[in-house]
This record gives structure tokens, sequence and C-alpha cells, in this order.
């Protein structure tokens, strides 16, 4: 989760996305600099 937060993209106004070591995406939403939720973002292959 830390890896995701250091490497975030803001999407929308508190919508973030952030991709680990290991290459999982990672959504956030972070409100004041905490993150109130997050989720892996299922990708298909």
């Amino acid at each position: 989760m830390k890896e995701a937060f250091n490497n975030k993209v803001q999407v929308d106004t508190v919508r973030y996305v952030g991709q680990t070591s290991h290459g999982f995406k990672v959504e956030m939403i972070i409100k004041n600099n905490k993150i109130i939720t997050a989720y892996p973002v299922y990708t298909r292959r």
C-alpha cells in the first residue's frame, strides 16, 4: 500500500491510482493526505 501511495497519480479530485513494485494497480480515495479507502484495480488479460 505504501508503494502505491508513493507512486500515485491523481485521477480526479480525491481519486488516485498507484502501482506496487509487483505491478498491482491500487485505486485510492485520499482526503487531507490520508487514505480513506483503497482497493486493487482488476484488469483482464
